[in-house]
């Protein structure tokens, strides 16, 4: 990270350094869009290594970025303006992407993005990229589209969390080429980290959560309560969300364990969690942490609202013959 100015100039307290990226005077979500979009796109077009980082995700050639906020493009009779358009040049070829973004709890909309399917396949770009709050699990985007748009044109969705997560380690552990790059990486992670900006990634377990922990509490939740399923659908966001954090400030690979035999099925794996949910109260998961001696257990517990990591018992020395 760029080091801080040792001296502070500031005559009161109270006043706060300027910022490159300002999140004052944004009073909705559509103005948080409109202010996001361009302020990832222009700082992926300067800072070559967040750009490859981030496009090399969705197969975009490594080359010349290029980006441009709400550009209008033809939609049968109509007109469609998508958030942002990316392009990447290289060796006479232009790979090109249309943008959709939300902020703060907006959802994506399935025609909206189903549009943008239908323009890019007309016009011959390669894939339309979804930005939001929500963490895409098992790899899969969070919307259900029309699949015969897919032939022709590659859907993508990297949360806000991914793209900090991705500005953090550059500006914390892998590093730039100039002092000029980490400094607009900096500014960037400043402006996604801020409440106001909407792009804080994860930030609670959903309005099943009260019904369900109330549930729990009195002894009557049941297998079948479809909000206990959200609930623990949201339980595995919240510890991508954790472990996106953690290597962030740590520069380790810090990821969920999900072993194929037993978690390869999302919807068998989430119904595991009800069953510990009804069983006792209690939801695990277990984090993989270079160096830590295998897997740690991370537990929550509803009717305290503690998360909790379970001490492991030293192993035992084997009895003399």
């Amino acid at each position: 990270m760029p080091k801080a100015a040792t001296v502070n100039l500031a005559e009161h307290p109270s006043w706060q350094h300027a910022r490159l990226f300002p999140v004052t005077g944004l009073r909705n979500d559509q103005q948080r869009e409109v202010r996001a979009t361009p302020t990832l796109l222009a700082v992926m077009a300067q800072v070559p290594e967040l750009g490859r980082r981030l496009t090399a995700r969705f197969n975009a050639p490594a080359g010349t970025i290029q980006s441009f906020a709400e550009a209008t493009l033809k939609h049968g009779e109509d007109e469609v303006r998508p958030d942002g358009v990316l392009r990447v040049a290289r060796a006479g070829r232009i790979w090109t992407a249309l943008i959709e973004t939300k902020t703060g709890g907006n959802p994506l909309k399935a025609d909206q993005v189903e549009a943008y399917l239908g323009v890019a396949a007309r016009h011959g770009y390669e894939t339309v990229i979804t930005l939001s709050n929500d963490l895409a699990l098992d790899n899969e985007h969070p919307l259900k589209v029309d699949k015969r748009l897919l032939r022709k044109v590659a859907l993508r969705h990297p949360s806000w969390a991914k793209v900090a997560h991705e500005a953090e380690m550059l500006c914390r552990h892998d590093g730039v080429a100039t002092p000029v790059h980490a400094w607009l990486l900096s500014e960037l992670l400043h402006y996604l980290r801020q409440d106001n900006a909407g792009c804080q990634g994860f930030r609670d377990m959903g309005a099943a959560w009260v019904p369900v922990r109330n549930a729990v509490t009195a002894g009557t939740l049941r297998l079948g309560d479809r909000r206990a399923m959200q609930v623990a659908e949201n339980w595995e966001k919240l510890i991508r969300q954790l472990c996106l954090r953690l290597s962030g400030e740590t520069g380790l690979a810090i990821a969920p364990v999900l072993r194929k035999r037993r978690d390869g099925d999302a919807s068998v794996r989430r119904l595991q969690t009800v069953t510990s949910l009804v069983e006792s109260g209690r939801m695990s998961a277990e984090i993989r942490i270079p160096n830590a001696g295998g897997p740690v257990l991370l537990e929550a517990d509803l009717r305290t609202g503690q998360i909790e990591t379970p001490s492991r018992s030293p192993p035992q020395p084997a009895p003399a013959p």
